[in-house]
């Protein structure tokens, strides 16, 4: 099979990761990240998804190892609504892009780690890259892996890759952007409407077939504009997806065929909105902002994927507008 084109990838060590039940659907996100960026605790990557008719929601961000003991310590002791939490220790995050919103290239990513055994407790996609967490001690399988899945023109094998990266790590650890802004700055804004979420439950030795239902998929040239997955404390794993309204009769056909023991809900119509600024992935207080902004004008999220340097969010469709006034009122577009 020839090696799907991508720009490049990145890994960052030192990661812990928290799973947060929340029984208060409506104020969960915001009980979550305002406290942990109220303490300066970073989220480096977030998944989020509160599907319909369920009385609890699963919020799972990651943190710098360092930070993961005050974290899991302070929102196990704070208010609201948090049932419970569990910690998942000694990760790395693993990225790839631009992902161009191609079904296959997220297909292929699932398909490489389920033939190499490798379970991720969570995927984030964002405006251009798609990112997981996986141990730490699995590194360098996957990184091997993804060269022979994927085809890097700057990087043409894993030890060029490894020589322009060496020591990369160390230095981003070291630049921290201090900002102090009424209005957070960002580059752009992106809505998509039209569009219909999908939550698939699985499983997680189904993680593999997930990875030939979307490569399928990409097959039939559609777009996905929106994609977030997490495992459970259950061992189950959550996957949800936006794809296009239109589709909606191949992607039901596809999911049935595929996945025939998960549990598949529709979710429609929704929009999916994304934002990207300066260093969001090493600022304490984005999601946190995010989560108070939406809180405020009355709209709780289906589901949050935050990775790198990019916000993306599903809402659904009649809250749309009040949803995108109060995030510009929050985070400000260049003039």
């Amino acid at each position: 099979m020839a090696r799907i084109p991508l720009g490049g990838m990145s890994v960052s060590d030192g990661h812990c990761r928290l799973h947060v039940t929340c029984t208060n659907v409506g104020t969960a996100l915001s009980d979550v990240c305002s406290s942990l960026g109220a303490n300066r605790i970073n989220i480096t990557l977030l998944t989020h998804l509160a599907e319909d008719g369920r009385e609890t929601c699963g919020i799972a961000p990651c943190l710098e190892s360092a930070d993961g003991f005050a974290g899991s310590f302070l929102l196990k002791r704070g208010q609201g609504a948090i049932e419970s939490v569990t910690v998942q220790r000694d990760l790395c995050i693993l990225s790839i892009f631009p992902h161009d919103r191609r079904p296959g290239v997220a297909g292929a990513l699932l398909g490489l780690l389920a033939r190499i055994g490798i379970l991720p407790s969570c995927l984030a996609g964002s405006l251009s890259s798609l990112s997981v967490s996986i141990p730490f001690s699995d590194a360098e399988k996957v990184a091997y892996g993804l060269f022979e899945t994927f085809d890097f023109p700057p990087t043409r094998s894993p030890s060029d890759w490894s020589a322009a990266c060496r020591g990369r790590n160390g230095l981003l650890r070291e630049i921290r952007c201090s900002y102090d802004e009424r209005i957070i700055k960002v580059f752009s804004f992106s809505r998509q409407d039209g569009l219909d979420f999908w939550t698939v439950s699985a499983p997680r030795p189904e993680l593999g077939r997930m990875g030939e239902a979307l490569t399928f998929l990409g097959s039939l040239v559609m777009g996905l504009f929106f994609v977030m997955a997490h495992a459970r404390p259950d061992g189950g794993f959550q996957f949800g997806f936006c794809l296009a309204s239109t589709r909606s009769g191949e992607i039901e056909e596809t999911f049935a065929r595929y996945l025939p023991g998960a549990c598949i809900r529709k979710n429609r119509p929704v929009t999916a909105i994304s934002f990207q600024g300066p260093h969001f992935g090493d600022r304490p207080g984005i999601t946190g902002v995010l989560a108070d902004a939406l809180q405020g004008a009355g709209v709780v999220p289906i589901a949050v994927s935050c990775a790198i340097s990019s916000v993306s969010l599903v809402i659904r469709s009649h809250e749309a507008d009040r949803a995108v006034e109060a995030l510009r009122a929050r985070f400000k577009e260049p003039s």
